[in-house]
């Protein structure tokens, strides 16, 4: 059965947006009637019609997934989960599967190896001394795909008023610029 917010040709990418939609209302966030969750050879866009001054979406902070928690295994073309905190709730350890599930069946690593340039064994040295004059931690420190995924993704964000910012991956917030159309 399709999801009336998700128009996705790849059942799994439905059913794992899917998952995240409803996760995130059970968790009390909102996501606007006529928004729309598009996938197409793996990219993810977000269309709504929404009234302008409206919201778009609601996250509710319980539905943030911590990334920098998470151990990461270093398989080199899906995100692996090697170990999770155990103080993680059970919302964001769902949440947090879904979203790895996700991106590996939209194979952002292979995406991001073949379009980032931190990422590109093959940029000329004069290249990458050129983009260190405007941006000078260009390169440094290297950072390995999945890194650079969620350093993409994800937020820099307090969870609680006395805690330390760490990267959040906000569900379907994460969706929100990484289309050519917006």
């Amino acid at each position: 059965m399709s999801h009336p917010m998700i128009d996705s040709s790849d059942p799994l990418v439905a059913d794992l947006l899917a998952g995240t939609i409803e996760l995130t209302l059970e968790a009390g966030g909102y996501v606007a009637p006529s928004t729309v969750i598009i996938e197409r050879a793996g990219q993810l866009s977000i269309e709504s019609s929404a009234p302008a001054g409206e919201p778009l979406l609601r996250i509710p902070r319980a539905a943030f997934v911590r990334v920098d928690r998470v151990a990461w295994s270093s398989d080199p073309d899906r995100i692996v989960i090697a170990e999770v905190p155990d103080n993680s709730s059970e919302l964001e350890w769902e949440l947090l599967y879904l979203q790895v599930a996700l991106h590996n069946a939209c194979n952002k690593l292979a995406w991001m190896r073949r379009t980032h340039p931190s990422l590109d064994p093959d940029l000329p040295d004069d290249l990458i001394e050129a983009v260190r004059i405007v941006v000078p931690s260009f390169r440094e420190p290297e950072l390995d795909a999945i890194d650079l995924l969620w350093a993409n993704r994800c937020f820099r964000l307090p969870m609680t008023d006395q805690a330390a910012s760490e990267r959040v991956l906000i569900p379907l917030v994460d969706l929100l610029n990484h289309h050519a159309q917006g």
